[in-house]
């Protein structure tokens, strides 16, 4: 399975709290005495660590040079894409590209190629809580209230109002909360879609506190590698 591609870090544009990874996990200090300290995590200690050693052998979850949109499923090749593509001369006459080959992975593929525990940023929507029997009733009420409240002021009718209410029900599902985590996968396969991964802005309690749940088909975009994957 091909790799996820690799961009070289900027050490010039590391910022305070950006987190790294080689085998070890770190989170940037700062610099003193020519020197980049970091918080190794697995030992807690802070090390000195150059700028050649940091750009060369650490990858970041902060720092992107390209951005490419991609879907959540692989895309192949189509006959009339391949012909298009000779045509205008984005693809050579006597390549052997063929239909139905991959032309470009979507975000699955993309994640599943994290075969290791470099760091990543990743945006995706949280699982939405359902609403309780009292909060859902009282949403439903205030949305009657509210549509009989501008019937009142004339602002539409009566008739209007049931519209709005049979065209916008209630959800028993709140809506899904977005947020980004910083870290690494610590599970690499999932039946349900759903993956366990190191969240290092949370400070681990020994228990497993900085442990989260990350659902395939939520992710919204993900960094790894110096590239931005931007799901359409």
């Amino acid at each position: 399975m091909e790799a996820v591609q690799r961009k070289p870090l900027n050490i010039a544009e590391i910022n305070v709290g950006d987190v790294f990874s080689e085998e070890s996990h770190y989170v940037y200090l700062g610099e003193k005495n020519n020197a980049h300290q970091f918080k190794h995590l697995e030992s807690a200690q802070v090390v000195n660590l150059d700028s050649k050693y940091v750009t060369e052998l650490l990858k970041t979850a902060d720092q992107f040079e390209e951005e490419i949109e991609v879907g959540v499923e692989d895309k192949e090749w189509t006959q009339k894409q391949i012909d298009d593509a000779k045509k205008k001369g984005t693809l050579e006459a006597d390549s052997e590209v063929r239909a139905g080959d991959l032309k470009l992975k979507g975000i699955r593929s993309i994640w599943a190629d994290i075969h290791t525990t470099e760091v990543f940023s990743v945006c995706f929507n949280k699982k939405g809580k359902a609403l309780t029997k009292k909060a859902f009733t009282a949403a439903k009420d205030k949305q009657i209230q509210d549509a009989l409240a501008q019937v009142g002021t004339g602002k539409i009718t009566l008739e209007d109002a049931f519209k709005v209410v049979q065209d916008n029900p209630i959800n028993q599902i709140e809506t899904p909360e977005e947020r980004v985590l910083r870290g690494y996968k610590v599970q690499f396969s999932s039946v349900s879609g759903f993956y366990d991964v190191v969240d290092m802005d949370i400070e681990d309690d020994g228990k497993g506190s900085n442990l989260r749940k990350v659902n395939i088909t939520e992710i919204k975009w993900l960094v790894i590698g110096g590239i931005k994957y931007i799901v359409e």
